[in-house]
């Protein structure tokens, strides 16, 4: 008897889905937790439950588990019932009924079930301080390394960073910008890249749209990461997110992930490299194992669990001004110019620079460990990191660094505009006062002959063109010692 054996299929690794996840196995426990209330509730006769409010039209609400949950119970306002506030957290209380119901067949109908609200009232989701880690930040680096092997613990910890992002504060959005070139000479930075995507699901920054007897209400998670092949030319509004961060996007969090298959930079000044958080070099040692393997289904939940703990900063002002301090004392270790610590520049010091990029990888730290407010071991650990990554990019990159130059007053001066120059010389005037930087105001009040949009342009083209200014404050200068 002759048996024939069906040939097996060759590996095809499953695709991560984060508004289709269909298996309880996809779902953090706190949120599967959630979705079960809401089932429950979904079969009452007069159900109560809590939950996020997103608004269909004047009438109609739904009510979700989570803001990013596309698990929800159709509410419609009962007559003298207000409609609550979008996105607010709230208890709603009401009846069951069919909603649209219609008639397809001889006894069969189509519909959707509803609740009609009979009152409401704002909640508070103390679920949210239950939440708690299923691995360690160890554990999960484990997971999201498991092809790439010898890759440098610094490099693993900024890529991992970037998928733990980091939340908003202030002004500015949240997450973490990272540009990896290459030291392999075997172009793997975009290969190591690529396998963000067994913990980072593609659709996760797309809007997903719920459809409803009486409008489409549109869901977008808070976080957004994107790829960027660091050799093709970044476009404009790229350029934006990275330079001010307060850009009028849809997401709360957006990590920048930029590749190079180049082993350094062309330039300090070239974007990726001048613009990122972290601009840093894949070690030569890495390889990729050839084995196959499915995304990780537990490290895909660890992202979305410390997505929701969200660490604050008490007074940014204070870290940033503390972490300036320590970046500017680089330059003399370094024996580098001090236009290098102007705007986007690889040691910017001012307000938007890179003590925002080590405040960031601060707070991603404060989310790892869990914490609802950041500390000084968190920042002691971020000052550290982007001090061995600068010793790393010295040591690889040391004919791209311009040496120390001649006084400003013998060499750069003379390049000036007689209004730029008085700019300088009222600045250094004003500093002399011991304060730690000059208010626009003052400035302007120095110089009056110049309209306000004439010297905030000026003083733009000393900062980031000439890199003869710091604006370590907001709206707050100070001239760049280069004695």
């Amino acid at each position: 008897m002759i048996e024939f054996i069906e040939p097996s299929k060759p590996f095809k690794p499953f695709r991560l889905r984060f508004w289709n996840r269909t298996y309880g196995s996809e779902f953090p426990s706190f949120e599967f937790s959630r979705i079960k209330e809401f089932y429950d509730a979904g079969k009452m006769k007069y159900p109560s439950i809590d939950g996020y409010v997103k608004r269909i039209d004047d009438h109609h609400f739904l009510i979700l588990p989570t803001l990013y949950t596309p698990f929800q119970l159709l509410c419609t306002c009962a007559e003298g019932v207000a409609l609550p506030p979008e996105n607010a957290y709230v208890n709603v209380e009401g009846r069951r009924r069919w909603a649209q119901l219609q008639k397809i067949a001889e006894r069969e109908y189509t519909g959707e079930k509803e609740i009609i609200v009979e009152k409401w009232s704002f909640s508070s989701p103390e679920w949210l301080n239950q939440i708690k880690p299923n691995m360690s930040f160890k554990e999960f680096k484990e997971e999201m390394f498991t092809r790439i092997l010898n890759i440098d613990p610094l490099v693993q910890d900024f890529i991992a960073s970037q998928v733990i992002s980091c939340p908003k504060f202030e002004n500015f959005i949240g997450g973490l910008n990272v540009c990896t070139y290459d030291a392999t000479q075997k172009a793997f930075a975009p290969t190591v890249i690529k396998e963000i995507r067994r913990i980072v699901p593609r659709d996760i920054r797309k809007a997903h749209l719920i459809k409803t007897p009486f409008g489409q209400v549109p869901l977008t998670y808070k976080y957004c990461l994107v790829p960027i092949d660091a050799d093709k030319p970044i476009s404009q509004n790229v350029a934006k997110v990275m330079m001010n961060r307060t850009a009028p996007f849809r997401y709360d969090e957006v990590s920048l992930c930029l590749g190079s298959k180049r082993n350094m930079p062309k330039t300090l000044e070239e974007p990726p490299c001048r613009l990122s958080d972290f601009p840093t070099t894949l070690n030569e040692e890495v390889d990729i194992a050839k084995k196959r393997v499915d995304p990780s289904l537990e490290a895909f939940k660890y992202m979305q669990i410390q997505h929701f703990i969200a660490p604050v900063i008490l007074n940014a002002t204070d870290v940033i001004s503390k972490v300036h301090d320590e970046i500017t004392k680089l330059q003399d270790r370094y024996d580098i110019s001090p236009q290098l610590l102007a705007s986007f520049r690889i040691l910017d010091a001012s307000y938007y620079g890179k003590p925002q990029s080590v405040l960031r990888l601060a707070l991603a730290n404060a989310r790892t460990e869990n914490k609802k407010k950041m500390s000084d071991d968190n920042l002691s650990y971020a000052l550290e990191m982007f001090k061995k990554n600068f010793d790393n990019n010295y040591e690889v990159w040391h004919d791209l660094f311009p040496k120390a130059v001649m006084p400003l007053s013998t060499r750069v001066l003379l390049k000036l505009s007689p209004d730029e120059r008085k700019i300088i010389k009222t600045i250094e005037k004003l500093q002399s006062t011991e304060k730690r930087c000059v208010k626009i105001d003052e400035i302007s009040a120095n110089v009056p002959h110049l309209k306000r949009r004439l010297l905030e342009e000026l003083i733009e083209d000393l900062k980031i063109r000439r890199g003869l200014v710091i604006e370590e404050l907001p709206k707050c200068y100070k001239v760049i010692s280069f004695e």
